[in-house]
């Protein structure tokens, strides 16, 4: 019992912790000089789906974004719309990497 106790504890732990809106997202990467993943998403787009269940909620990613801000930002909210069109991102879905000061250093388009 007390070893799937730990597993649970662990496995909560290890989660990613995603930022829903840009200003905060943007606050923790200038705080930590972490740089700033952005999930451009919407709730219609399949490759989204597909990404967050296969990609973004396994253990490497969750590894590899531990030196990260990460952001999901819905691009049907006005928020979302309006970064978006600055960024360019009008594919999903779209990956952006900021640097901890905001300046695009990398960007994925798709899956």
């Amino acid at each position: 019992m007390l070893r799937i106790t730990l597993l649970a504890v662990l496995s909560a732990a290890s989660a990613a912790s995603w930022h829903s809106d840009f200003k905060s997202a943007g606050q923790a990467a200038r705080e930590s000089g972490k740089p700033l993943l952005v999930d451009f998403q919407a709730l219609w787009c399949y490759s989204c789906y597909f990404m967050e269940q296969h990609v973004l909620e396994k253990p490497g990613f969750l590894s590899a974004a531990q030196g990260l801000v990460l952001a999901k930002l819905d691009v049907d909210t006005e928020e979302g719309r309006r970064l978006r069109d600055e960024h360019r991102a009008n594919f999903m879905p779209s990956y952006l990497i900021l640097s901890s000061e905001g300046r695009e250093i990398g960007r994925i388009v798709g899956e």
